[in-house]
This record gives C-alpha cells, structure tokens and sequence, in this order.
C-alpha cells in the first residue's frame, strides 16, 4: 500500500511539472502569435520607408566612393603640381 501511495505522490508531482511546462510553452506561442500578428499590422508604408532607406543607403555610399576616388586625384595632382614647382 506504501509503495502504490508513493508511486501516486511520485507521479502526482511529475504531473504537475508537465502541466507547468504545458503552460509555459502556450504561454510562449501566444507571446510568439501577439508578436507576429503586431508585425503583420505593420502598414506596408512600411515597406515603402525601407526600400526607400535602402535606396538612400547605397546613393550615400556611391557618393562617398566618388569622394574617396576625388580626394586620390586631388592628392596625386597635388604631388604633381609640387614636384613640377620644386
């Protein structure tokens, strides 16, 4: 009798871990579907910001490659100009 009132106890514990776990793991998809449903919400003016970004991101980086490229000449064209009046 002792050892069906342990094996009870024993499972009556095991349950309650399980049932915790059940509830955190739905707790966890509910937080994961309130967070999908506020990124689906997103107006997809959105997405006209972002490809917008993008565009202005790569226009700034070609503008900042043509003033790299600008400044060697100007260095190279200086050096020449210094080493013609030396």
């Amino acid at each position: 009798m002792h050892d069906v009132y342990a094996q009870n106890v024993h499972f009556l514990g095991f349950r309650r871990h399980l049932d915790k776990a059940i509830h955190n793991a739905e707790e966890d998809v509910r937080r994961a579907c309130d967070a999908l449903r506020a990124y689906e919400s997103v107006d997809s003016g959105f997405d006209d910001l972002v490809k917008e970004f993008t565009a202005l991101q790569a226009e700034v980086e070609n503008k900042r490659w043509a003033l790299r490229e600008l400044n060697i000449h100007r260095e190279e064209n200086t050096s020449l100009l210094a080493a013609g009046n030396g």
